[in-house]
Order: C-alpha cells, then structure tokens, then sequence
C-alpha cells in the first residue's frame, strides 16, 4: 500500500544577510527560522526545533544539512539546504516526504475486518515520514472498548508498509 503524498516541500529563495568581515557567512538564524516557518506552513507539522550547523561560509553551489524535531513525527526530519548564490540566498527541501495516515488507517481497519472479521477504529499519528525503515504505532479500539496496539514499518521511500496487530 501506498500513502498519499502531502505535498513536495521546497521553500522559496530566501535572502540571508551576510557577516561583514572574512569570508562571508549565512546568517544561521534566518535559515533555521526559514526552515522552521517552511516546515510548519508547508507540511503542517509542529516544529519543535531546527538544528544547522554553527557556521556556514556563503559559497554558491553549496549543500549543508539542517534536522528539525517535531512532536509529529516519530524521529527527526533531515533538511537539505542549496546555497543559490554567494550572497546568502538559499533553498531547502525536505530529504523525505510527509504523508497523512488516513490510508495506513483505512488498510488496517479493512484487513481486520474481512481478514479476522474484527471491527475497530484505528488512529495512527496524523503524519508519517515516507521512508524506508520509519516506524509508528497506531491504536485499534473495537465497540467494547478493547484496545490493541498496530506496529507499523514503512517498507519503502515509496511509502508501501507493513503492519501488526499486537495485544495491549
């Protein structure tokens, strides 16, 4: 099974200003800011954090990775960041794409149900990463309050999973 993408990420050129003596720097804050911001409007999630290296010299062509937390997510998001230009105008894009969990919710629920003639509600995490070896819980709860716990693995950066109903 695959999830539905939630959108590709790449936020727009932004203009970092520059240190004024030697070589040339990126205003580190006004990246992490820039991702933070991006983050959270594009993908919807709630950004705990943006950690980037301390110091990054402006030099066109350049790549340098960033990791934001997020309480959505299981494990933290790696960041790619592309300096555009020598002059502090960059772009970042998530490594992985964030998709909502509706399917894996809609595939649990109906294998339970033709394949153990259960039914429950399930309520996985509101966002997944799609990335091979990403693994979440979910909650099964049927008409009588029974709970059980579904391991979820997603199996490939395509987003197909795997899951596992295992007794709470």
């Amino acid at each position: 099974m695959r999830l539905k993408s939630a959108g590709v990420v790449l936020a727009g050129i932004v203009m970092l200003a520059l240190a004024a003596c030697g070589p040339a720097k990126l205003d580190m804050e006004k990246v992490k800011s820039s991702i933070q911001s991006g983050v959270s409007s594009q993908m919807g999630l709630k950004v705990d954090s943006v950690t980037c290296p301390t110091e990054v010299e402006a030099k066109s062509g350049s790549n340098f990775s960033c990791t934001v937390k997020t309480s959505d997510l299981t494990e933290d998001l790696p960041v790619e960041v592309t300096q555009n230009d020598d002059k502090g105008n960059v772009q970042w894009k998530s490594k992985y794409e964030v998709a909502p969990s509706e399917k894996v919710e809609d595939e649990v629920s109906t294998s339970l149900a033709s394949e153990n003639n259960i039914s429950a509600d399930i309520t996985c995490p509101t966002k997944v990463l799609k990335k091979k070896g990403y693994k979440f819980e979910c909650k099964a709860e049927d008409a009588s309050g029974d709970t059980a716990t579904v391991k979820v693995e997603v199996t490939s950066d395509d987003g197909d999973v795997e899951w596992k109903l295992s007794q709470s």
